[in-house]
């Protein structure tokens, strides 16, 4: 089954928000990350946690653009919409992601 219009809209939408939001809160990070009383380690490692999101978030966006969006990236079957609803950030139907999570 695959995504309706509506749904992969939703998605557009809270994928853009999302983009929006950590792309704020990039900046912030940045700007932590070069103020001298900042614990400037733990400061470094959420940069690199939220750089990482970012570049999710643009894969995701990329899948939505060419189409391939909600399909499992290791069995190529259709992630079904609640999870993509509450986690649209995932490549895995749920049994792919729980084999890779055990490796």
């Amino acid at each position: 089954m695959t995504l309706s219009d509506v749904q992969l809209q939703n998605i557009h939408q809270e994928l853009q928000a999302q983009l929006v939001w950590r792309t704020s809160q990039l900046d912030e990070l940045k700007a932590q990350v070069e103020y001298e009383g900042a614990d400037r380690q733990t400061a470094l490692a959420d940069l690199a946690a939220t750089d990482r999101v970012i570049a999710e978030i643009g894969q995701s966006l990329e899948r939505l653009a060419d189409g391939t969006y909600g399909v499992c990236l290791d069995c190529g079957v259709q992630v079904p919409f609640d999870r993509l609803k509450i986690r649209p950030l995932a490549r895995f139907c749920m049994t792919c992601q729980l084999r890779n999570e055990m490796r």
